[in-house]
């Protein structure tokens, strides 16, 4: 059983559509930082270790994606990691 919060009311179908939209919002975000940053296979476990790794994630989502690059995500990300002119280039923006 699951209760949701809402800031109006809603008819039964307006907050099924809702919730389906935010969690498919969710899943794909997911999905996203799984096949890019294997999120799955981190052994971070206690503490507050996984919520760390979260936001450095995410930070870096957001940094190989700011980048004007057809290449997958993944491909941006492995890229980085092996040419450090790339990394500057993604790097750049955020340090000004």
């Amino acid at each position: 059983r699951r209760f949701y919060v809402a800031s109006r009311a809603l008819t039964a179908k307006q907050a099924a559509v809702a919730i389906r939209s935010h969690w498919a919002i969710e899943n794909s975000l997911h999905w996203v930082l799984d096949v890019t940053f294997n999120e799955d296979k981190c052994r971070s476990r206690t503490g507050h270790g996984p919520a760390n790794m979260a936001v450095v994630r995410h930070f870096a989502l957001n940094l190989v994606r700011s980048i004007d690059d057809k290449r997958s995500i993944k491909l941006r990300r492995k890229r980085a990691a092996r040419n450090n002119k790339y990394l500057e280039q993604i790097l750049q923006p955020s340090i000004r």
